[in-house]
């Protein structure tokens, strides 16, 4: 299982869960399209409970 967060930085820096997932691919409702959304994911699970939030990526919506 894998977590999921993401920012809009012209509106916040601090990323808001998204939620849960466990396939490979995960589509996000209510995107506005031309916004760009900083993603990241972290892996949920082992003796931690969670790993580090991976390195921020950033993509436009369509």
């Amino acid at each position: 299982m894998s977590a999921l967060r993401f920012s809009i930085p012209s509106l916040s820096r601090i990323p808001q869960a998204v939620g849960v997932f466990t396939q490979s691919r995960m589509v996000i409702p209510d995107l506005i399209p031309g916004t760009t959304y900083t993603l990241q994911a972290r892996a949920i699970g082992g003796s931690t409970g969670y790993s580090d939030w991976s390195d921020p990526v950033s993509h436009m919506s369509m």
